[in-house]
């Protein structure tokens, strides 16, 4: 393959990678524009300078990010275990807002710091729960020998 070979595989890489990344904004932009109507008081929070925040752009970076992943190029395998990863992080982190949104405690820093003082975390650490659970099952789809067919 020649010079202008190599130039086609370039320009197509991409312009695939242009796509994934187009539809990863798109999506991130349009469900974040969708979730700011809401006034859910669940999804709000006070920042540390004292404003109020929403928590909206976690759900629009998530479903942006899985939109990107299974738009890029790629093996069907290898996107779909992306997309799972992505999803079951942000279920995580969702839980983590909504359900302990009361607990000082919060965010990823502390739950490593209560793992490492043995506390208990709501599923990061439950073998069948959470990230743990959600990383055997990507590495499950992503190794699986089953058909997949896009």
């Amino acid at each position: 393959m020649g010079t202008n070979g190599s130039r086609a595989v370039v320009v197509a890489g991409l312009v695939a990678g242009l796509v994934g990344a187009g539809a990863a904004a798109g999506v991130a932009a349009g469900v974040y524009a969708v979730l700011g109507r809401r006034t859910d008081p669940a999804w709000l929070r006070t920042n540390h300078a004292g404003r109020a925040v929403t928590l909206y752009a976690g759900p629009a970076a998530v479903l942006g990010g899985a939109a990107g992943i299974a738009a890029a190029p790629g093996p069907v395998r290898e996107r779909a275990a992306g997309v799972l990863a992505v999803l079951v992080a942000g279920g995580c982190g969702a839980y983590d807002d909504l359900v302990g949104a009361e607990d000082p405690r919060r965010g990823f820093r502390a739950h490593l710091g209560a793992l490492r003082g043995g506390g208990d975390q709501r599923g990061v650490r439950g073998g069948d729960g959470g990230l743990g659970g959600g990383g055997r099952g990507t590495s499950a789809v992503a190794t699986s020998r089953l058909s997949i067919h896009p």
